[in-house]
């Protein structure tokens, strides 16, 4: 399967007020599009290209 790895640097001098509300935020939408098949999860086998949806009962 093919993947993508993203290596975040973050300036932990500089972070926003609300930074552990968008983190929240992120993690809620990141398991939304699990959910909807947007992205794939490491227990799917099969690869995903461009915004294709992918997952159980799809082609």
């Amino acid at each position: 399967m093919n993947g993508i790895q993203a290596i975040l640097t973050i300036d932990m001098d500089n972070l926003p007020a609300n930074f552990q509300e968008i983190i929240q935020h992120e993690q809620a939408k990141i398991a939304q599009w699990k959910e909807e098949g947007i992205l794939a999860t490491s227990k799917q086998k099969r690869s995903c290209f461009g915004i294709q949806k992918c997952g159980p009962g799809t082609s």
